[in-house]
């Protein structure tokens, strides 16, 4: 694992700001403001796969986390490493957009796609090059993260 201290002060304070864009603080509001979109155009069900994908995602990563309890890389935090709830709730939710966008809008599903992986790889690099977290829960998360959304579109 490569420590933080091996990279310039911006790419911290950049790979931060990343990190920023998986905590609750910033996905709690998105989806709920991807949700008000949706309803407003009056699709229910892709609301609905919005709201259990992260719904999902959120009690999964406290379950694993209790149920793994593994030990974090050069890290401050005292929680357990594995899964990445960073990751993990923001792939289910970049995932679910995806999923939205290809139903309510199949022109713009390849932007959605590109938008949805730069976001989702930018996230995993975070929490690798900050050294929060293993490459295993990085992948284990991101798995996670794109099969709740698309178990529950199936539905």
């Amino acid at each position: 694992m490569v420590h933080p201290a091996a990279y310039p002060l911006y790419t911290d304070r950049f790979f931060t700001l990343v990190t920023s864009t998986g905590a609750a603080i910033f996905l709690g509001p998105a989806t709920v403001l991807l949700n008000t979109t949706v309803l407003r155009l009056k699709h229910r069900r892709e609301a609905l796969l919005v709201a259990s994908s992260m719904a999902w995602a959120g009690r999964l990563t406290y379950f694993i986390k209790a149920l793994v309890n593994r030990a974090r890389g050069a890290t401050w935090c005292s929680s357990s490493s594995c899964p990445i709830g960073h990751t993990l709730c923001t792939t289910a939710l970049a995932t679910a957009r995806v999923l939205c966008v290809t139903r309510v809008w199949p022109r713009s599903c390849y932007a959605a796609l590109a938008l949805a992986g730069l976001w989702i790889g930018l996230m995993e690099l975070s929490r690798l090059v900050l050294g929060s977290h293993w490459p295993t829960d990085v992948l284990a998360a991101f798995c996670l993260g794109v099969f709740a959304p698309m178990a529950i579109s199936m539905v």
